[in-house]
């Protein structure tokens, strides 16, 4: 038995309403679901261009390498360094790393040339080492970054 007030027009009108709602909110649920892809922003280029090299190609267990950098800096702004962080890993498995200190500014159009001597431990294994070189601002933010690989004999 139906109330009085809903008569056949009024409850036309009330199903016909409750279906677009539903249709409606069905719609908000599946566009929430899909939703638009998000803008993917690539990280900020680190500003310094770094460049490596080193004393020899390759080195034996107890030697001594030498690893030189050349910072470029070719934006328009001061960079400054605070550290240098370097890292090597053998087989992905790191290691060595470790921070120096350095605390250096680099003026627009210019480049610092840094260099560090590591003493190769007599137990390393034979093989391909990669080493990571970051130049690392006071913030923490990486200003510059390369690796290359190193061979032990």
């Amino acid at each position: 038995m139906m109330p009085k007030w809903l008569d056949g027009k009024r409850l036309v009108i009330l199903l016909v309403g409750c279906v677009g709602l539903l249709l409606v909110s069905c719609a908000f649920f599946i566009h929430e679901k899909k939703g638009t892809p998000a803008k993917r922003t690539a990280p900020p280029t680190p500003p310094l261009q770094v460049s490596v090299s080193t004393d020899k190609n390759s080195y034996q267990p107890g030697e001594n390498a030498i690893i030189s950098w050349r910072a470029t800096n070719p934006t328009e702004d001061t960079v400054y360094v605070s550290r240098i962080h370097l890292k090597v890993t053998y087989f992905g498995v790191r290691v060595y790393e470790g921070d120096t200190a350095i605390d250096q500014s680099i003026p627009p159009n210019s480049t610092y040339n840094g260099s560090k001597e590591f003493r190769i431990p007599n137990n390393a294994l034979s093989g391909t080492y990669n080493v990571e070189i970051s130049l690392i601002a006071p913030d923490w933010a990486t200003m510059g970054h390369t690796s290359f690989s190193v061979r032990i004999v």
